[in-house]
């Protein structure tokens, strides 16, 4: 799937969410190879706790009546996401 095909169908998400009432916040975290880790001891040690392949690339915070509604909107954002490339 090409970037500005994922970039629009995510618009088009937050669009549905926002005119349903249930957006409450998107974000997009930096690169996995930007994260710091707060150790319980005060020590700040750079990159991610686990190493792994996968990480979260966009974020939703939604309002939903009950979990079959919140998991009816998350079945929606992982089928905009099938097939993603890093960007």
């Amino acid at each position: 799937m090409a970037k500005d095909k994922i970039k629009a169908d995510l618009h088009q998400r937050n669009e549905e969410l926002r005119d349903s009432g249930s957006w409450v916040f998107t974000g997009d975290p930096h690169a996995p190879s930007t994260a710091a880790v707060l150790r319980t001891d005060g020590m700040l040690a750079n990159g991610r706790y686990v190493e792994g392949k996968e990480y979260v690339s966009e974020i939703w915070v939604i309002a939903a009546p009950d979990l079959n509604v919140a998991l009816e909107w998350g079945s929606i954002g992982v089928r905009t996401y099938q097939g993603v490339e890093p960007y």
